[in-house]
């Protein structure tokens, strides 16, 4: 899986031509795009080919009814949405005055999605602080055991997105991660999900054109997330030779 995830890089016209730029590139990969929220509805307009899948950047707890302003479920099931980022470092840590996403919050967001048919791909990964003071285990650890708390069954699909946030490029002083460190992750992921649920395993973290195939080509590692580098046409013309 190669997921692109636009964030709010682009506006609307943007997303649309990188959409299309995406949905051109010849991989045996599954391609999965994440526009903005505003440009979702008129990318999922436009043909995209059969290895091409839509993806929401997020979602709100609600259904249809009195929630005004929220991401419904049913909508983005509507726009044929096959993925949904859940949990993604930036919203549960935003900051002040803005309030990031609980453990709780992420735990019912990932039962709306898997009750409504819409493959979660959740998000986690430590700190900067974290990793420095030796917690990384015990902070994923608690992020996939509470993201799982209200999902009894155990044949649900998911996809583990490890994200590092100390490894992310739009965080001050970030550092490089090694596709040996997320294979040393995936391992700790293994023993926490001890047959929880059927996953795929992707990274994401500053992954561009000379790092892509360290990931791909790393043992169980299933596909990246790619930010920024997707959305600058350079970036993305040599992301393209090299997936």
């Amino acid at each position: 899986m190669i997921l692109f995830n636009f964030k709010n890089y682009l506006d609307i016209d943007c997303s649309v031509d990188f959409a299309d730029k995406i949905s051109r590139i010849k991989t045996v990969q599954e391609i999965v795009i994440a526009p903005s929220m505003l440009s979702l509805q008129v990318v999922a307009k436009k043909r995209r080919g059969k290895n091409v899948h839509l993806c929401a950047q997020n979602l709100d707890y609600a259904q249809r009814g009195a929630h005004t302003g929220d991401i419904v479920v049913n909508d983005l099931k509507g726009l044929g949405c096959k993925y949904v980022l859940i949990g993604h470092s930036e919203t549960r840590r935003r900051a002040a005055p803005r309030i990031g996403e609980s453990d709780e919050l992420i735990a019912k967001k990932m039962r709306l999605a898997v009750d409504y048919g819409i493959i979660p791909v959740l998000c986690f990964g430590e700190t900067m602080k974290e990793h420095d003071a030796g917690q990384a285990e015990k902070v994923v650890r608690r992020q996939l055991t509470s993201a799982f708390a209200d999902i009894g069954r155990h044949n649900i699909r998911v996809v583990l997105a490890y994200e590092p946030v100390w490894a992310i490029s739009s965080q001050k002083g970030a550092q490089a991660c090694s596709s040996e460190y997320v294979a040393d992750m995936l391992k700790t992921v293994r023993r926490i999900m001890n047959g929880r649920a059927k996953y795929s395993f992707i990274y994401g973290g500053s992954v561009n054109g000379s790092n892509v195939r360290d990931y791909l080509s790393a043992a169980g590692i299933d596909g990246v997330i790619i930010g920024k580098a997707g959305t600058d046409a350079h970036m993305l013309k040599d992301l393209a030779a090299k997936i």
